[in-house]
């Protein structure tokens, strides 16, 4: 899509209506003024983007040494825009399948209600803790320690498939489907795996 322009305003450069919807402060167009010295876009420009061209704020990619320094966020040109991943990574780096993270992960979910009884985490809360500094491969960080927690099973394993999104493993179809996907997996487990425990397996 970035490569494609913008789908805000067919008046405006760019244009695609299979392009980025314009935000202002995190998806933009390059403009003279914006890419004047000093100016939010100014180094985009100095390193050969054209007036015209789509900008994102963003993650620009890995620092050179990651054990010590990590990149932040800054402008990109957003037809050069890379997901939170390694340079050789590709995105998507296969075409569309399930994602295996949504899939076994929303099983293990059914899975786990079905033994227990209860849909939540014992004590009604699960949690996972990224300390800081400690946690990160591509770079340095997180700059202070990351709590993730949840209330469901169901909760987790949903951000477990939400986490593939976000690092440009899979798109949207490929979650929704493995969770989908999971929840029939599960149940089948689950019911196979009773058959052994009362005796009516074959």
């Amino acid at each position: 899509m970035g490569k494609k322009g913008q789908s805000s305003n067919p008046l405006r450069p760019s244009y695609d209506p299979m392009g980025l919807l314009l935000e202002d402060g995190v998806i933009e167009i390059i403009t003279a003024q914006s890419s004047a010295p000093g100016e939010r876009h100014a180094d985009l420009v100095a390193a050969g983007a054209q007036v015209g061209e789509i900008a994102v704020l963003a993650w620009p990619g890995g620092p050179s040494d990651p054990k010590t320094q990590h990149s932040g966020t800054r402008w990109v040109v957003a037809r050069g825009w890379v997901p939170y991943q390694r340079a050789t990574f590709v995105t998507p780096a296969f075409p569309g399948y399930f994602s295996g993270h949504s899939t076994f992960s929303r099983s293990a979910a059914e899975v786990l209600t079905r033994l227990t009884g209860n849909d939540y985490f014992p004590g009604g809360l699960g949690e996972f803790v990224m300390p800081r500094n400690t946690f990160l491969q591509f770079e340095l960080g997180p700059s202070e320690d990351v709590r993730l927690q949840w209330a469901r099973y169901f909760d987790a394993a949903d951000q477990a498939g939400q986490s593939r999104l976000w690092g440009g493993i899979h798109v949207q179809v490929d979650d929704f489907t493995g969770r989908t996907r999971g929840d029939l997996i599960g149940i089948a487990a689950s019911d196979k795996a009773l058959t052994y425990f009362n005796g009516t397996a074959p």
